[in-house]
């Protein structure tokens, strides 16, 4: 037996060491040959042990060839046969201590500069790799940063910022300025509203705004402290877009998220006018909600105001849009294969029956998507427009949710019905997910538990070009995320090892990592 085993077995090694081809195969089925010829003709002289070895030298072949069927297994930083490796990455340190540092993005205005979005109510510089000692914004006045996730959480600057000079910023404001939108919010509110402003770069130093001059876009009440979203950036269609959380407390207990009278829970669509004020695209999906509201020519009615369904389970609250869908109208792509389960959803555990309240139609016309927990970060893909979100989790997972470019939105991420995947509250056999858009990645608490969107890496490392690299605040793991021939694949690049608050783009689209704690660093290929 000792002869009938080993050799083999290095046949099998030999094979392996080949061209993952034709000559893969053709050696292996040599080296097995060669090296059962000999036990073989051993075994005619053996009847006694004849049957028993003549088995171990059937499954000995039979277990290698399944295994030459089989992918090849790499090392932990490579992928399978055909398909790039991941690459190894490192992070480097860039110039300066931040306090609390929670962004970082660029002005597009070709001086090359990076900004730093400090929680407190500051913007600090990065210039040709120094930090400037004098901040760019200072709003620490208005800024409420009390608690946990509340502070300066955006800063945008539009297209047209090298000539006018105009940027935006999302914060949660001291005093809570905007009144409850539905009846069964707390009133006074125990949040900290989201405010979204319009600042101005002094006439003259281009390294210093002018925090003086404060122009309100709008505000959103936020009913708790928590889940208060606050990202803020301007789409390949030059629109600005801004997250905003499902208004916190935990579980969605205002069921926010899937109701279209609320701008919680939601990503908000707008067009910043010149006079600091907003309006609503044309091409909003729910811009043209109204029964009987005809859109002009060029847009769909792409939703009507309806009776709730009888199946699901927020059948109390009004009002309720059901999204209709244009004809012939594609499907990406790229959107994973996804069941609804058909069963309607039990009565939520905690019921809550609200009356209608003041409600803005604005607000519902604003929205570009819903059924979102807490879309801390997300971004456009710079060379393709797609769009990306990491949402936050509540108990149990943690999602990516994407959007390819050219969709209309309207989508429904599925918050509180669904969390990830799964019907939510965890343990509940079915719920009514029909018309719901599932993410394209999720991993559960044992890997990380508070997800940090990222960006699709456009900038001068080859190796990093089309991945989408994101990470976890608990874990501090940077993962990375990519299509290959039509399925999502995912790998941990590197445990940071500090809680990662966001990550950032500079100019020519190399990527930055913002430690919580302080720092902000550079991702870097591995020596």
């Amino acid at each position: 037996s000792d002869r009938i085993c080993p050799a083999p077995l290095c046949a099998l090694v030999s094979a392996r060491r080949a061209t993952r081809s034709n000559e893969r195969a053709a050696a292996l089925i040599e080296g097995v040959y060669m090296s059962l010829h000999t036990p073989l003709t051993q075994l005619q002289a053996q009847p006694a042990l004849r049957a028993t070895r003549l088995i171990l030298v059937v499954a000995l072949v039979g277990v290698l060839l399944v295994g030459s069927a089989l992918p090849v297994q790499q090392a932990a930083a490579q992928s399978p046969a055909g398909i790039p490796a991941w690459p190894a990455i490192a992070l480097q340190d860039v110039d300066g201590a931040y306090s609390t540092p929670v962004y970082l993005t660029h002005a597009g205005d070709g001086t090359n500069r990076l900004f730093v979005v400090e929680k407190a109510g500051r913007v600090m510089i990065i210039e040709n790799g120094v930090k400037r000692t004098t901040p760019f914004l200072d709003i620490v006045t208005r800024v409420n940063s009390s608690c946990s996730e509340c502070g300066l959480l955006g800063l945008a600057f539009p297209p047209t910022y090298a000539t006018d000079g105009y940027f935006f910023v999302s914060y949660t404001a001291k005093g809570n300025p905007a009144p409850p939108l539905l009846s069964n919010e707390p009133s006074p509110s125990t949040g900290n509203d989201n405010v979204l402003a319009r600042y101005r770069v002094s006439s003259g130093d281009a390294n210093v705004a002018d925090s003086s001059n404060e122009e309100i876009i709008l505000t959103i009440n936020q009913p708790y402290t928590n889940h208060n979203g606050g990202n803020i950036l301007f789409g390949p269609d030059d629109l600005l877009y801004m997250g905003v959380g499902d208004g916190g407390s935990g579980g969605d207990p205002l069921k926010t998220a899937q109701n279209l009278a609320s701008p919680l829970g939601k990503i908000l669509r707008v067009e910043v006018g010149a006079t600091g004020t907003y309006t609503i695209p044309v091409d909003n999906p729910f811009a043209h909600s109204a029964a009987g509201e005809t859109a002009p020519a060029g847009v769909r009615a792409s939703a009507v105001m309806t009776t709730p369904e009888p199946s699901t389970s927020y059948s109390n609250f009004l009002p309720y849009i059901e999204r209709v869908e244009p004809t012939a109208t594609p499907t990406p792509t790229l959107t994973p294969t996804f069941t609804p389960t058909p069963t309607p959803s039990p009565t939520p555990t905690a019921t809550v029956t609200p009356t209608p309240g003041p409600t803005p139609p604005a607000m519902t016309a604003a929205i570009w998507a819903y059924g979102l927990r807490n879309p801390w970060r997300f971004s456009f893909d710079s060379a393709t427009g797609d769009l990306w979100i990491g949402d936050v989790g509540q108990g149990n997972w943690e999602e990516v949710d994407y959007v390819p470019a050219g969709d209309q939105g309207g989508e429904n991420y599925g918050w509180s019905v669904l969390e990830g995947t799964h019907c939510y509250p965890i343990g509940t056999s079915s719920c009514n997910s029909a018309g719901m858009t599932p993410p394209i990645h999720e991993y559960d608490h044992g890997v990380g538990q508070s997800i940090t969107g990222g960006y699709v890496y456009r900038g001068p490392i080859a190796a990093l070009q089309g991945i989408y690299i994101f990470g976890d605040f608990s874990a501090g793991t940077i993962f990375a995320l990519r299509n290959d021939a039509g399925t999502w694949q995912n790998t941990t690049l590197l445990n940071a090892g500090f809680g990662i608050a966001s990550f950032g783009q500079g100019p020519d689209g190399a990527l930055y990592v913002v430690d919580y704690g302080g720092a902000i660093k550079k991702i870097v290929l591995a020596p």
